[in-house]
């Protein structure tokens, strides 16, 4: 019986076929070709196999770092508070340790609502009071120019009822002249102020009125006759 050896039991064995005209060697070859193949793939899995360990060692390197650098980080930060601001400034790490909102309960949130809207009515009330004591003092001030209007007008009246008193007494002084002789007439205009006889002679008779200034001196008849002749200027 002769003697088999180990690489007699690992080599593949090729089943051989009867030989067809024009195609001997076939199942030899064949044997050959899939002997080769089979270690390729082989040598593929193997190295496949090797790069994904290869990327999962890498990444979990990458974890721990990032987890020791985390650490380091909060450890740093509740030691240093300044290293807080440094680390909130940078773009990424920024999002982690920088301030975070702080979420408030309902009731806190109803709170501050609730001021706000105090708040607001109170300026709207303080804008009211502000435009009613605005309104008050322009009223008082109304008040007081109608006040002031009211004074003015009753003292022209006033003015316009001496005006006429002194009109109807100055008539009646014309008529009262007109009846006495020129020289009693200016006698009595001798001691009168000088308007009072002008008026006077301007409500005469025409005739009464000249007897009455060529009985008076001639200065005193020339500064009347100045005046009259102004006064019917004005008129």
């Amino acid at each position: 019986m002769p003697h088999k050896s180990i690489l007699d039991d690992l080599e593949p064995k090729v089943d051989i076929l009867p030989e067809e005209p024009g195609g001997k060697g076939k199942g030899r070859g064949k044997g050959k070709k899939g002997k080769k193949n089979d270690q390729g793939k082989g040598q593929g899995q193997g190295r496949g196999k090797g790069r994904g360990g290869g990327l999962m060692a890498a990444l979990l390197v990458v974890l721990v770092l990032g987890v020791v650098v985390a650490v380091g980080s909060f450890v740093l930060v509740s030691v240093n508070p300044k290293a807080k601001q440094t680390l909130a400034g940078l773009p990424v790490v920024g999002k982690v340790f920088g301030e975070q909102p702080a979420k408030l309960d309902p009731l806190e949130a109803a709170r501050q609502k609730l001021a706000q809207d105090q708040a607001a009515v109170d300026a709207k009330e303080a804008a009211l009071q502000e435009a009613q004591t605005a309104l008050d003092a322009k009223t008082k001030e109304l008040a007081g120019r109608e006040q002031a209007l009211a004074a003015k007008e009753a003292t022209v009246a006033q003015l316009q009822e001496e005006l006429e008193a002194k009109k109807k007494t100055i008539d009646k002084l014309a008529r009262l002249y007109d009846q006495m002789k020129p020289a009693e007439v200016a006698a009595v205009a001798e001691r009168l102020d000088d308007e009072l006889v002008v008026s006077i002679l301007n409500r005469m008779d025409e005739r009464q009125a000249a007897k009455v200034l060529a009985a008076m001196s001639p200065a005193t008849s020339a500064r009347l006759s100045r005046m009259m002749a102004s006064t019917q200027t004005g008129q």
